[in-house]
């Protein structure tokens, strides 16, 4: 789900001016004309603004060319910043109150992270490996954005308590659900799906993001579960 562009979305339909700024995304799903069909990404509305740039491996690093833009963009008329994910790591620039909308990582990138000489070696070669060292090298940096920001609100209530309380951040945390389109997500009953499975005793049902280039780049963990269920499977009479 393109969250961020949802919840620009169900700001404006409430009556607030919002605008939408985004950078070059890790996966097409996180685009928001990917999430709205209707949405023309060659004919954006005035609301919408996009940065060809990606983050530096180091955050805090100088930005290039697009993404000084981007950041001057986006304090410029502002009260407060809503930022998501990597919105957070550019919070040394921001010059209005922030509050972060957090789905995960952001938070866990904040916590203790062991890094072995594979990681290492594993960056030096461009290698899917690299992203716990990247998350390592950038710890200081993440819990002092999130130190800084004046509240935040996050999916994962769990992670309050523990990886936002470990890492010693006390900024104001608040659990809310996931966003999204209620129109277009509507269950509606499929009657060739429920033959199909009508004479099962137990439907294994896992709701993610089915994506397994890597155990080390890939934090879903669908392929666990998966394998976990095969094993428990063929215990089972």
């Amino acid at each position: 789900l393109a969250y961020d562009y949802l919840l620009t979305v169900w700001l404006r339909a409430s009556g607030i001016d919002a605008h939408y700024y985004f950078n070059i995304k890790h996966v097409e799903a996180d685009y928001p004309w990917w999430e709205d069909h209707a949405f023309d990404r060659d004919a954006m509305p005035e609301w919408c603004h996009y940065y060809p740039f990606r983050l530096p491996y180091l955050f805090g690093m100088p930005l290039s060319r697009a993404g000084r833009q981007f950041v001057a963009d986006f304090n410029r008329d502002a009260d407060v910043l809503l930022v998501v994910v990597e919105g957070l790591f550019l919070a040394q620039h921001y010059r209005r109150p922030y509050v972060l909308w957090s789905c995960g990582f952001d938070v866990e990138w904040a916590s203790p992270t062991t890094v072995s000489w594979r990681n290492i070696l594993d960056k030096l070669r461009g290698g899917p490996g690299s992203v716990r060292l990247q998350r390592a090298l950038n710890r200081r940096h993440v819990r002092t954005c999130l130190q800084h920001a004046a509240c935040m609100m996050t999916v994962m209530d769990f992670q309050i308590p523990t990886f936002l309380r470990w890492a010693g951040v006390d900024t104001p945390a608040h659990p809310v659900p996931m966003p999204y389109d209620c129109d277009r997500y509507e269950p509606r009953p499929d009657p060739a799906l429920i033959a199909r499975y009508a004479a099962e005793d137990c439907v294994f049902l896992l709701p993610t993001r089915h994506s397994y280039g890597s155990g080390t780049s890939n934090d879903k963990g669908a392929d666990k579960v998966i394998r976990a269920y095969a094993a428990a499977r063929q215990g089972l009479p």
